[in-house]
């Protein structure tokens, strides 16, 4: 399961583009320990604390990412008004 948990962290923080300076402030460990788990060159993968920790903090460590997540293009000023009475309709619903 570690190496499941290594494989999966380094895809979220590869993908969103999470400093690994934020996984180690989240995680209550030092940057070098996540560098070397990331990198798969630490045999302490199997700190409990580590994970419960991160997925305490996961919400949060999403929140670090460089990248977006969702590919939004900007709406023209003219169907901003239109867009919003749409919400509010949806919101009276």
């Amino acid at each position: 399961m570690p190496n499941d948990n290594v494989a999966r962290l380094r895809a979220i923080v590869s993908a969103l583009d999470i400093p690994l300076a934020s996984v180690a402030r989240l995680s209550g460990m030092s940057r070098p320990f996540v560098s070397r788990l990331i990198h798969g060159e630490d045999r302490l993968a199997s700190n409990v604390l580590f994970w419960k920790t991160l997925e305490a903090n996961l919400g949060r460590l999403v929140e670090q990412r460089q990248v977006a997540v969702f590919d939004i293009p900007a709406a023209p000023a003219g169907e901003l008004g239109a867009l919003a009475e749409s919400l509010k309709r949806r919101k009276d619903l």
